[in-house]
């Protein structure tokens, strides 16, 4: 695996053969953008819920979880990025499967060298987003509302936003091919 700093111009040249089998990234970056504060929103609403039951202290509890929310979202994309990685075919090949930082977004984006089928894609985004979202909130609801897995939660949820939606859109298009190659502007379907 290696890891990068994306290039506003690098773009496969062999996407452009076949513009039926992709999907550009970018068409949905709006769609994306709303989901997340639309997931932001379940979270702090819930954030709120819980916070009444702690009594007086919740204006200074928000404004701590706030701060970290914000801390927790920058720091833990890498980690999230890595977990979804390791469930890709030959992840750690130095030049198959790469981690990109996108500067401008602060997002992590995976992309590959090699055809990847959908079934392993789709693992990879189902696993990470049931251990790193779907756990810790149920648990941190379980156990009267812990503060540092509600983060990790809401942190996870808001980025994992972003991979819920490319599920839904390689699911809408399986009929175009079996394997994908990920790009950090496209989804390349093969067959």
């Amino acid at each position: 695996m290696k890891v990068s700093i994306f290039k506003k111009d690098q773009i496969l040249n062999e996407s452009m053969l076949d513009e039926n089998n992709l999907i550009d990234k970018g068409k949905f970056s709006t769609i994306i953008l709303i989901s997340k504060v639309i997931v932001a929103m379940v979270y702090a609403f819930g954030l709120g819920y819980s916070l009444f039951f702690l009594g007086d202290n919740y204006i200074k509890v928000g404004v701590k979880f706030l701060g970290l929310l914000i801390i927790s979202y920058i720091f833990i994309d890498f980690p999230y990025s890595f977990f979804k990685a390791l469930f890709l075919p030959k992840v750690f090949n130095k030049d198959t499967i790469t981690l990109q930082l996108n500067p401008y977004t602060l997002a992590i984006d995976i992309s590959s060298k090699i055809n990847i089928s959908i079934a392993r894609v789709i693992i990879s985004i189902v696993i990470p987003f049931i251990l790193l979202v779907v756990i810790p909130t149920i648990v941190s609801y379980i156990l009267e509302f812990n503060m540092y897995l509600y983060l990790l939660a809401s942190s996870s949820a808001i980025i994992a936003t972003k991979d819920i939606i490319y599920l839904i859109l390689i699911i809408k298009n399986y009929s175009k091919g079996s394997k994908i190659k990920l790009s950090t502007n496209e989804i390349i379907f093969y067959s």
